[in-house]
């Protein structure tokens, strides 16, 4: 069985145990096939952590070292001391890793900053090729933090890396075009998040009286643009009165006050605060459509868990949505457009009866099954 060396820019981590988790999702897919020994390196901001820690966990073919260190980079020579750290220790735990395992096969890099730097040096000292995964939405103008905010040495570093890479990976053709564009020219492979398919799968929901529920499911953050979806919600109750939008995720005090000037919370719109990943699917199955008016996003795994469960789904038509969805399983809306959202909204309730649950998630859920996708991964190390 091959080992294949998995160095990760993000992953889920002790101070936010969610962060990135279609990462590891992703590596246990993979590790059905091959030996992944995943390697995650957190710089602590918070002050937690007194002295270097290590945790290990392995899970079948799974293992996941996880290193944190103390780090201030409130200032410029605290930047630099961290970014020291970072590269002594990742180097460390990767001379351990060729000691206990020898070389690996292929070393797979999740988000190029900054993991991508240490598989171009393994590349070039030992010429061991990596893959790249891109999962970052910043190559478009929406993102705060955008390609084109970026200092020229971020650039010049991700440009390198995605530049070596075979395979480059990308979440979804979207994504690929803009760093095409923005970055350099280059072939890739479109291979969307994993979904846990067992979980998010249909289920015929309970009988809980007669309004339509839409639901949405995000952190809330600005390019999620959930005002949008509460300006439409609203708009919407004004012609009538049979429906309900289930919000699911962080509530920022500016939403919260949103949806209570709005007339409609705990009435027609409601939240349910942060909930566990299994909780979600519960959601979904209880709802009867999902709404997603993002400014942006790089893929995005609310589309596909959706899908997954059978539910109709209006979003604008960014990420994987547009290879997704289609008038069999829901319907593109424009971005930032709150008028045309009520429409299709309206839309959507008048001609709930053409879409069929049973029938969208016999469709997508296989496609992004831990099996399916994690054996497209493994055949691409090659």
């Amino acid at each position: 069985m091959k080992k294949i060396l998995w160095l990760v820019s993000w992953y889920p981590n002790r101070f936010d145990p969610t962060s990135a988790n279609f990462i590891k999702r992703q590596a246990e897919a993979v590790s059905k096939y091959v030996k992944v020994h995943l390697l995650y390196v957190h710089a602590d901001e918070t002050g937690t952590i007194k002295k270097t820690e290590e945790e290990n966990f392995q899970v079948g073919n799974l293992t996941e070292k996880k290193i944190y260190y103390r780090s201030n980079s409130k200032y410029f020579f605290g930047k630099i001391l961290s970014v020291k750290q970072y590269f002594s220790l990742s180097e460390k735990s990767i001379k351990q890793y060729f000691l206990e395992n020898g070389n690996p096969d292929y070393v797979h890099v999740q988000v190029p900053i900054r993991a991508g730097l240490l598989a171009m040096k393994m590349k070039n000292k030992f010429n061991i090729p990596y893959a790249l995964t891109e999962h970052y939405g910043i190559y478009n103008d929406v993102a705060e933090d955008s390609w084109n905010r970026r200092s020229k040495v971020y650039r010049n570093s991700v440009k390198k890396i995605i530049a070596g890479a075979d395979p480059l990976i990308c979440v979804s053709r979207q994504l690929g075009q803009e760093m095409n564009e923005l970055v350099l020219k280059k072939d890739f492979i479109m291979i969307p998040n994993v979904v846990e398919s067992s979980v998010f799968q249909f289920n015929e929901k309970n009988s809980r009286g007669d309004k339509f529920r839409f639901i949405h499911v995000s952190n809330m953050s600005a390019y999620k643009n959930v005002e949008g979806i509460i300006e439409a919600a609203k708009n919407l109750a004004q012609s009538r009165s049979d429906f309900e939008l289930r919000l699911v995720g962080k509530i920022p005090k500016h939403i919260f006050q949103l949806a209570e000037h709005s007339g409609l919370l705990d009435k027609q719109i409601f939240f349910t605060g942060e909930i566990p990943y299994h909780r979600v699917a519960d959601e979904m199955n209880e709802a009867d459509a999902f709404i997603l008016f993002s400014k942006s996003e790089s893929s995005s795994c609310v589309i596909q868990e959706a899908l997954s469960c059978g539910l109709p789904v209006i979003t604008t038509p960014v990420g994987i949505a547009l290879e997704t969805i289609n008038a069999s399983n829901g319907l593109l809306t424009e971005l930032g457009n709150t008028r045309l959202l009520t429409v299709k909204m309206n839309e959507l309730m008048n001609s709930y009866s053409q879409f069929n649950r049973k029938r969208i998630s016999e469709e997508w859920n296989p496609q992004f099954s831990y099996e399916i996708l994690g054996k497209k991964i493994a055949e691409l190390y090659k």
